[in-house]
């Protein structure tokens, strides 16, 4: 009788290790095809080139979901009928945040 509860016990452990492990590897295939589905898209609308597919891939793969979510909202913001749509621009003047010495102040300052 007690051979049998240990084997229940051990059978039990067994099962709740393959569904927390099933579990893990769902949600990473639905944040693969989520990626997939993004990166494809943006290889679609000629935002990326193929070259750059697989690390793009590669980098929103390690993206938390929220994450995800700005970005495809960002996509969808932009959109096709949206080409001339940015999120900003960045400044052509150099910033000092103070970590810029004298010299080299000076000279950005001529620029």
């Amino acid at each position: 009788m007690a051979s049998n509860q240990k084997l229940i016990k051990t059978a039990a452990a067994a099962i709740k290790q393959l569904k927390a492990e099933t579990d893990e590897l769902r949600s990473k295939v639905a944040v693969y095809e989520r990626v997939q589905s993004i990166v494809s898209g943006l290889h679609e609308s000629g935002s990326i080139a193929s070259e750059d597919i697989f690390s793009i891939t590669e980098k929103l793969a390690s993206k938390m979901p929220e994450e995800l979510d700005v970005i495809e909202k960002a996509i969808e913001l932009q959109g096709p009928g949206n080409s001339d749509f940015t999120f900003g621009k960045l400044s052509e003047r150099h910033q000092d945040d103070g970590s810029i010495d004298p010299l080299t102040k000076m000279l950005l300052e001529e620029y």
